[in-house]
């Protein structure tokens, strides 16, 4: 897929339970129909003197235009727990073309495989996300940024939930290792902090 040497395809990570966060790494481009990426990705997260991690992989298939949907599944590990998950969700293009930059919005749904007990129903991600890229000589990056809400459906005073909606803003650059596979790095500032990596692969359907 060669829009991919420009960007790097939705990953979405889950975040700690106290303050949680997402991280959001996706660029305002959309994959584009006939178009898919596998990719993987790992995160850590430190929020009120506890350190998380995130492990999880997917598929993103563009079934229009400006239209990608994504499915994948994850564990989540908290000092002494383990929640594995099951992710799904669309990406969704807005028209910025005209104004030289992209655009895109995307909602997820975050939901726990199994110690239901302590996990809320769902756990809910959107996020609004601007990009621009830029060559160089050949060298192409795409630097991002935007903001990103998270919140649960279902009982919310579980170790596993959001108590409250929460709001992040990333920081973001997708650069290509080749015509296939790509590397995106993200920081995000909030009352949580994180950092992560992801590694895509890009397919034609």
């Amino acid at each position: 897929m060669h829009r991919l040497s420009s960007f790097i395809s939705l990953v979405v990570f889950l975040a700690c339970a106290t303050g949680a966060r997402t991280q959001v790494l996706v660029t305002g481009q959309t994959a584009g129909k006939g178009n898919g990426v596998a990719f993987v990705s790992s995160n850590g997260v430190f929020a009120d003197g506890i350190d998380a991690a995130n492990n999880w992989g997917g598929v993103e298939v563009g079934i229009a235009g400006h239209i990608d949907l994504f499915g994948g599944g994850g564990a989540f590990s908290l000092p002494g727990h383990q929640f594995p998950y099951a992710v799904a969700g669309g990406l969704f293009g807005l028209p910025t073309r005209k104004l030289h930059f992209d655009a895109s919005t995307y909602q997820v749904a975050i939901l726990p495989l199994y110690d239901r007990k302590d996990a809320s129903t769902s756990i809910i991600n959107s996020a609004l996300v601007v990009s621009k890229t830029f060559t160089l000589k050949r060298f192409t990056i795409t630097p991002y940024t935007g903001a990103s809400w998270l919140y649960s459906l279902g009982p919310k005073d579980r170790m596993f939930s959001i108590p409250h909606c929460t709001f992040q803003i990333p920081f973001g650059i997708s650069i290509p290792i080749s015509e296939k596979l790509g590397l995106v790095i993200e920081y995000d500032e909030g009352s949580t902090k994180s950092f992560g990596i992801a590694l895509s692969y890009s397919f034609r359907i």
